[in-house]
């Protein structure tokens, strides 16, 4: 049977996300919920984490210009108490975001709470800086490509888990993202092991059906079930890249106008590359962009289908 998280209606009617609650999760286990200005978390206290986090994106909230502002910090507003940083001092794990510092530039408030320790999961440096923020990346380039995107994420705990620090934060086995592409009408569904990703990111799609089995929680619960269960049953073969997606022209950035900030929203590129795009224009074509120190091929490829000279 389905418990519904405590309060949650009572909650969203008094929240700007009431519009937004058909994309919250159903949980059978106990969660506190937590609004922040960016996000919603299910707080778990046995794990001293979040077992979901959701969140709308936007492609103007991807474009923010708002920097990282780095205030990890104990989150007062969980009644039981978050993790604190004494758990993650000394343990070897990154203080992993569920919902990217990235996904947050619209706003310093939504920035500076992404920093919250109930928006953070002990991860593996070559996890957290490798696979993940590809997969963190992607969203972004796919919220760009196609429009208005819900994202969920969270963890998986396994049976005999590493756990840290005196408050028993638990070190996740695999994570999870799922997001819901509206104006595709598609639903994308990740499990990543958590170690160091060999693989293209393509390889960790999986039906949301199988998230959901494994983590206990009725993902996008109050779609109609006619678009929930076709989506969250198949595994999305859809590709959105900016090469195949059909972006229009008022989303791309151009290397010749843009402003320094602007620049800076695009996936790999910070403030020294911002700069030399700048210093080197004009620009006559996109691929130009190669000849950038710092703009090797791989990071090309995540910006190409964003950008243009117009």
């Amino acid at each position: 049977m389905r418990l519904f998280i405590a309060v949650l209606y009572a909650w969203l009617s008094n929240c700007a996300w009431g519009a937004d609650d058909a994309y919250l999760p159903l949980s059978v286990a106990p969660l506190e919920l937590r609004q922040t200005a960016g996000f919603v978390i299910g707080y778990s206290e046995i794990h001293e984490q979040a077992a979901w986090v959701v969140y709308e994106l936007t492609p103007d909230e991807v474009r923010g210009t708002v920097g990282r502002t780095n205030d990890f910090r104990f989150d007062s507003q969980i009644s039981t108490g978050s993790a604190t940083l004494a758990d993650y001092r000394g343990s070897g794990f990154d203080r992993g975001h569920l919902a990217p510092a990235g996904d947050m530039k619209w706003s310093r408030r939504a920035m500076s709470e992404s920093f919250l320790l109930s928006n953070v999961s002990p991860q593996s440096a070559a996890f957290n800086r490798g696979i993940w923020r590809s997969l963190e990346e992607h969203v972004r380039r796919v919220t760009i490509a196609t429009g208005t995107v819900y994202v969920a994420t969270g963890p998986v705990f396994g049976s005999g888990q590493t756990k840290i620090g005196a408050n028993n934060v638990a070190v996740p086995s695999h994570y999870w993202k799922v997001f819901l592409v509206l104006p595709e009408k598609d639903m994308v569904g990740y499990l990543l092991p958590h170690r160091k990703g060999s693989m293209p990111l393509n390889s960790y799609k999986v039906a949301v059906d199988e998230i959901e089995k494994i983590t206990g929680l009725d993902l996008f619960a109050e779609l109609p079930d006619d678009q929930e269960i076709p989506l969250e049953a198949k595994i999305s073969r859809a590709v959105f890249s900016g090469k195949s997606a059909n972006i229009s022209s008022a989303n791309l950035i151009s290397i010749n106008r843009a402003s320094k900030a602007e620049l800076e929203s695009l996936p790999g590129i910070g403030p020294i590359l911002a700069k030399r795009i700048i210093e080197g224009r004009p620009w006559r074509r996109i691929d130009e962009l190669i000849e950038i120190k710092g703009i090797g091929p791989k990071r090309m490829q995540g910006i190409e289908g964003l950008i243009s000279v117009k």
